[in-house]
């Protein structure tokens, strides 16, 4: 990691918030007077947690077992400090991943993993309903009525996005982050994309401060050529702002058919003023 220096204490200047592993520099934040950590990240990681094991017949398409081959937890954190991830955020399928058990284990493997100046390890959900959204630093964790047959356990159903909001600005204490996932999924600007970005409180905009405008379009394939391109994404952060949103743009791993990290490469990167979560 490296350290930016003290910046001219006469002048309020926009600084880098995310720099995307193109070489993109797609959104900036006010700073001044600071000192800044550079740090290297991807906040959309799964492991095999994310797995419907009740689906595992030939019959069933790909993304019905897509976690199947995605590693242990401990298999993706090795993965990522071996390529020089500082930040290693889990967002295992809410409909797939067990409560307590599975919860616990992965709370558990954040803590014994993150130390200050090493690797940091969220643990996370995605919410997997009609639109996608992962969700940080949270006691418990909850899904989309529509997973009520999956395997996993959480210990709440929502409906649908607003149900979700509904969720998060009830655990506003706990300070949540969230972020929005995949939205090219919508193809269009004329689909029904997070209800088009409607429902904006400022709570919810001091929680969900992430957008994710690129990563895999193909998830069994973790080469590059199978990522949306960040330059085709940004219609949909851009969208995000104009609805008031406070988001900053990521790109996310979305791993689902091995635990190989050479995909790694489309990270982000996060300035921290400090190395720890």
């Amino acid at each position: 990691m490296q350290r930016y220096g003290q910046y001219n204490k006469h002048h309020r200047i926009l600084i880098t918030y995310l720099i995307l592993a193109f070489g993109f520099t797609l959104a900036l934040s006010n700073a001044s007077y600071a000192q800044y950590y550079v740090m290297n990240g991807n906040f959309h990681i799964h492991s095999n947690f994310s797995c419907d094991y009740t689906r595992l017949e030939p019959n069933f398409p790909y993304w019905d077992v897509d976690h199947r081959f995605a590693g242990s937890p401990t298999d993706n954190v090795i993965a990522a400090k071996n390529n020089a991830l500082d930040i290693v955020g889990f967002s295992e399928h809410g409909g797939k991943i067990t409560y307590p058990d599975e919860w616990n284990q992965l709370g558990a493997i954040a803590a014994a993993h993150t130390s200050a100046g090493d690797t940091i390890v969220l643990r996370g959900f995605e919410f997997t309903g009609s639109d996608h959204m992962n969700v940080f630093s949270t006691t418990d964790f909850c899904d989309d009525t529509g997973t009520q047959n999956w395997d996993g356990t959480p210990p709440s159903f929502v409906d649908g996005i607003t149900g979700l909001y509904n969720w998060l600005s009830q655990r506003s204490s706990q300070c949540p982050v969230a972020q929005f996932n995949h939205p090219w999924y919508c193809k269009d600007m004329t689909k029904n994309c997070f209800d088009h970005y409607e429902h904006w409180t400022p709570v919810l905009d001091n929680i969900i401060c992430l957008l994710e405008i690129g990563g895999a379009t193909n998830p069994f394939d973790n080469d590059l050529e199978s990522y949306e391109r960040p330059i085709d994404g940004q219609q949909y952060f851009d969208w995000a702002l104009c609805k008031g949103w406070h988001v900053a743009p990521t790109i996310g791993r979305d791993n689902q058919g091995t635990v190989d990290f050479d995909a790694s490469r489309l990270k982000c990167t996060p300035l921290s003023r400090q190395l720890s979560a």
